[in-house]
């Protein structure tokens, strides 16, 4: 085996020991852009911030993310455009730990 397919192997066995990032319940930043909003691009040009400021709010603190937490500059934004777009987000959509399903 050379040098460089020892390398590749390692790397694939490493990466496959990596805990994923798809983990515990929701968060109320995932339900908040999946299900309110339908999606992280759709919130971005919504609001008028980047994509990745969005899916900054879906990762993991220790990957530089925010742990499901909405920032509270995005929260006015969020609120302001889901009363023009007629979607039901309240203010206490941002402080659940598991958020309600959605109603019919």
């Amino acid at each position: 085996m050379s040098n460089r397919s020892k390398k590749h192997t390692e790397k694939t066995r490493r990466r496959a020991h990596k805990p994923t990032l798809r983990r515990y319940a929701m968060q109320p930043a995932e339900f908040i852009i999946n299900e309110i909003f339908d999606g992280p691009e759709l919130v971005a040009a919504g609001i008028g911030v980047h994509k990745t400021t969005i899916y900054r709010c879906l990762k993991p603190r220790a990957v530089g993310g925010t742990d499901g937490a909405v920032p509270p500059k995005l929260q006015t934004k969020l609120l302001r455009w889901a009363r023009a777009t007629h979607r039901d987000l309240r203010p206490e959509h941002f402080f659940l730990k598991a958020p309600p399903t959605r109603q019919q």
